[in-house]
C-alpha cells in the first residue's frame, strides 16, 4: 500500500478519499430506504402494534397509507440531514479542521470494519447488496490506510 500513496500526492487523495465517503454514505443511504420502505413489512409491524394495544381487527387502510407516506417522509428527511451532515464534515476536513477529522477517521474505522460484516452477511441473501459493502470495505480500508500514511505531513 505505500508504494501507491508514493505515487499519488495528498491533494489526490483526499479527493479520492471524499469521493469514497460520499460513495458509501449514498449506497448506505440508499440501502436503508430500500429495506425500511418496504409496504409489506411496514403492515406486518404496524398490525403487530396495533393488536398489542388491544384493538380489534386490523387498522383502517387510509389510516395505514397515510402512516406510511409519514414514515417516508421522515426516513427521507432523516437520511438527508444526515448526509447534510456528513458532507459538511467532509468538507471541514478537506479544509484540515481537527474535529471533523477526528469524526472521519472513527468513521473510516468503523466502515473497515462495519461494511465487510454487512457484506458478509448479505453475502447470501442479497449479493449484490454483499459484494458493493465488501467493496466499500476496501474503500474505507484505503482511507483509512491512507490516513495514517499521511498524518506526518498534516493530514
Amino acid at each position: 500500500m505505500k508504494n501507491l500513496y508514493r505515487t499519488i500526492d495528498i491533494k489526490s487523495f483526499h479527493f479520492f478519499s471524499f469521493c469514497i465517503a460520499l460513495i458509501a454514505d449514498g449506497l448506505l443511504f440508499s440501502y436503508i430506504y430500500l429495506k425500511f420502505t418496504e409496504k409489506e413489512i411496514f403492515e406486518k409491524v404496524l398490525n403487530e402494534a396495533w393488536k398489542t394495544q388491544n384493538h380489534q381487527g386490523q387498522p383502517p387502510a387510509h389510516f395505514v397509507t397515510e402512516l406510511f407516506q409519514v414514515w417516508n417522509k421522515s426516513l427521507i428527511f432523516m437520511l438527508l440531514l444526515i448526509g447534510g451532515f456528513h458532507l459538511l464534515i467532509y468538507v471541514l476536513w478537506q479544509a484540515k479542521k481537527v474535529s471533523p477529522t477526528k469524526y472521519v477517521k472513527l468513521y473510516f474505522k468503523m466502515g473497515m470494519v462495519g461494511f465487510p460484516l454487512m457484506g458478509i452477511f448479505l453475502l447470501l441473501s442479497d449479493p449484490v447488496w454483499g459484494v458493493l459493502f465488501l467493496m466499500l470495505g476496501l474503500g474505507h480500508y484505503f482511507n483509512m490506510a491512507g490516513m495514517t500514511y499521511y498524518q506526518s505531513s498534516s493530514l
